[in-house]
């Protein structure tokens, strides 16, 4: 293929880097097979777009077509866009399903955490309790044992 497509401007050169990564992103080296142009290095001395003596083919098992260099690199470079949105669409559903999950999770830690709460209240209100009823039972006990001193002392006194 000529170089001709690249005085059209240097924007035309970044968007070839560009289709070019697509292709090889893509494993499919062979986008631009069959797609020539009769602009050539060759004597075209018509200008019909059509065989030079230098140009034509294209790509491996490409022909020559009345398709131009520039249209033929806008075709490359739209087919490399479309792969790379599709990528990007692939990546941003995944993502969407990940956070999806991630949300309800989120909720499921939020759900337990509450439950947490509520048995921690029950089980502080609980230990509240306990230890009222441990003081009353000591208390007890002391009285009790002051009164069995008490006693011990009315029989050892008769």
């Amino acid at each position: 293929m000529s170089d001709n497509h690249f005085s059209i401007g240097p924007w035309l050169s970044y968007l070839r880097s560009a289709a070019n990564e697509g292709e090889t992103n893509n494993g499919n080296n062979n986008l631009t097979g069959g797609s020539g142009s009769g602009r050539g290095s060759g004597n075209d001395n018509d200008n019909d777009n059509g065989n030079g003596s230098g140009g034509g083919s294209g790509g491996s098992g490409g022909d020559s077509s009345d398709m131009r260099n520039d249209d033929t690199q806008l075709h490359i470079t739209k087919s490399a866009v479309a792969i790379e949105l599709e990528k990007v669409k692939q990546r941003n559903n995944e993502l969407k399903q990940q956070n999806t999950g991630l949300k309800k999770h989120n909720t499921e830690i939020k759900r337990s955490k509450e439950n947490l709460k509520r048995k921690n209240w029950a089980l502080q209100r609980r230990n509240v309790d306990l230890q009222r009823r441990n003081r009353e039972l000591e208390e007890r006990d002391e009285a009790l044992r002051e009164e069995l001193r008490r006693l011990r002392r009315h029989v050892l006194e008769s």
